[in-house]
Parts: structure tokens; C-alpha cells; sequence
């Protein structure tokens, strides 16, 4: 069966993934988040708000549901999705969309959380994911979670998630989960993180694409010239042909400036650059909420290395 290459996403937030996979060839047709920020980003990057092509990665494209009563996974289905869609003259049909993408809270599985919490609500929004692929059966789907979530502490909820797997989804779909390095594909910044490959079984098997030599282009010695030295919060470390370290929703990294040879924090359009956002529309959005959005989206380039393989290797598109 031949795809269109439509995409829909939840927890879309900056839209890390849906830019990924439109570099692949794919059109992402619906985005949601529970986060009014996420919706005024997405709004900030229409075509006629940031002034770049509307083909440009770094456009918004599709439609977006964000709010924390209409963008909550809890309250979307597949009728309140063609329901949304339908003023937009969208309708989409079950078995017929290429993928599903999205991204997760993380908090309470991330190991930089002491008090992480296996049981946590927000860690159960991962069956709704699950929940998401058996109601719209799309050829395949990519969830992105943090690496810590495969620790001890955390076992737990992840039996019970392999569980609600085995009984949701396990008749219809082939599951593989692997963690990946963001700057084995392209990606700015050393970020491992775990992927869940999800592809019907009428369609194929999961596969992932190798990881590749890091590049000089990937270095922040040559994406950001005028920093030195910067720290996550742990010690300093120069710049010089290495990869950014792993921006997080919570953090401010510190640098020394070249130029004035002192210490600062890194500005807006340096975290802009370190996550493939320059040239994207910030505005009206607080440098704090700005750091949140690109400390939880998914690296543009690797999303783009994975939806390339999975429209030419699984999807054969």
C-alpha cells in the first residue's frame, strides 16, 4: 500500500518531530499540546508571522490543538480529531496515515529527577499514546523518552507498560524500542534518548538507521564561534570540535564570551542556534518558557534521519 506521507503528533511542543519529518518527505497534518506556549510558538511560525518560506523546516505547517483542556491526550480521540480538522476541510481515515509522532512528559523517568516517581500520572500518558495508535492504525508510529526511563527505579511502570502493549497493540503491531544518540544523527547536542518504533504488521518490521561520525558542522566551536567555554551546572568545558551538551527544559547553561573574555548566560538565539531553531519567530514568549520548549523538543535532524529511514526502508515510500 502506497502512503501520502501524513503525519499527526502529540506532545508536539516546539515541534522537534514534525520538523524532523518534513526535511523526510512527510506532511504533518495535526499537532497537540496541553501548553498555550507550545500553541503561540506554533502561531509565531506561521508563514506570514517569521517570515520564512512556508516549505522552510522551521515553519509551522498543519493544524495545531494546544490548550489544557483541548490539546490533553486525555480528552483527544480519533472522532475529536476529524472532529478539530473538519473546519479546516481535513478528515482523516483510519488505516491511511503514514505515522504517528510524539514526544512525553518526562519527569518523573528522567534520572536527573532525584525524586522521580515510577508511578507518577503524568508517566501513564504513554499508554495514551499507545491508545492513539490502535484507534487511527497508521503504518507506523515514533515515541520519543528520555534514556533514564529503562533504570531500575523505573522498572515497574515499564512492565506495566509492556503489558498495556501486549494487550492493546501487540495483534497488530511490531514494537521495537532502542536508545539513540541525537549527534550520530546530525543532531547539535549529545542527547541519548529512548525511541519506540511501533510498525503494523501488514506493513513491515521495525528497523533503525546506523549511527554516523559526528561532523564538524555539529561542533559549538563552529556554530557558535564567540563561545569558549560553557557549563551545564556540573564544570566547564571548552567548546573546541565537541557537541553542545544535553539542553534541559529546567536549565541555564552558562558561557565565556571570546570576545569580552567573561562569564554570561547564553542568550536566546545561541539556545536557538544549539536546537535548529535560528530564524524562528520567539516573540511574547518569556526567555524561561523559550528554554522549556527546546529543552523538550526532539533534535530536528535526528528526527529527520529516522523518518528518512522509515519512509525509504519500512514504509518503502
Amino acid at each position: 500500500m502506497s502512503y501520502d506521507l501524513t503525519t499527526i503528533g502529540f506532545f508536539s511542543g516546539v515541534g522537534g518531530m514534525s520538523k524532523g519529518l518534513k526535511l523526510a518527505g512527510f506532511k504533518n497534518v495535526y499537532s497537540s499540546d496541553n501548553w498555550d506556549v507550545a500553541g503561540q510558538f506554533y502561531i509565531n511560525n506561521l508563514p506570514e508571522n517569521n517570515g520564512l518560506d512556508i516549505g522552510d523546516y522551521r515553519t509551522s505547517q498543519g493544524h495545531y490543538q494546544f490548550g489544557e483542556a483541548e490539546g490533553d491526550i486525555y480528552n483527544i480521540n480519533f472522532e475529536s480529531v476529524n472532529k478539530f480538522l473538519k473546519r479546516f476541510k481535513v478528515k482523516l481515515k483510519r488505516g491511511e496515515i503514514a505515522l504517528i509522532n510524539s514526544g512525553s512528559v518526562c519527569h518523573n523517568l528522567s534520572k536527573i529527577n532525584p525524586n522521580r516517581y515510577p508511578f507518577a500520572d503524568s508517566n501513564y500518558y504513554m499508554f495514551n499514546q499507545f491508545d492513539m495508535v490502535d484507534e487511527f492504525m497508521p503504518a507506523g508510529a515514533l515515541f520519543e523518552q528520555v534514556d533514564g526511563m529503562f533504570d531500575n527505579k523505573v522498572n515497574p511502570f515499564v512492565s506495566e507498560l509492556m503489558r498495556h502493549y501486549a494487550h492493546t497493540l501487540k495483534h497488530n503491531y511490531h514494537m521495537e524500542v532502542q536508545i539513540m544518540n541525537a549527534k550520530n544523527y546530525g543532531g547539535r547536542q549529545d542527547r541519548k534518548r529512548t525511541i519506540f518504533m511501533l510498525v503494523r504488521k501488514d506493513v513491515g518490521v521495525p528497523s533503525f538507521p546506523p549511527p554516523c561520525a559526528v561532523k564538524p558542522e555539529q561542533f559549538m566551536n563552529n556554530l557558535l564561534p564567540n563561545i569558549t567555554h560553557y557549563n551545564t551546572g556540573k564544570n566547564w568545558k571548552s567548546t573546541k570540535d565537541i557537541v553542545a551538551g544535553t539542553l534541559t527544559a529546567n536549565g541555564r547553561i552558562k558561557v565565556i564570551d571570546g570576545t569580552t573574555f567573561e562569564e554570561r548566560k547564553m542568550k536566546l538565539e545561541e539556545y536557538q542556534v544549539i536546537s535548529n531553531l535560528e530564524g524562528c519567530n520567539f516573540d511574547g514568549i518569556s526567555l524561561t518558557n523559550s528554554i522549556k520548549l527546546m529543552g523538550n523538543m526532539v533534535q530536528i535532524p535526528f528526527m529527520a534521519a529516522l523518518g528518512n529511514h522509515m519512509r525509504t526502508e519500512i514504509l518503502k515510500c
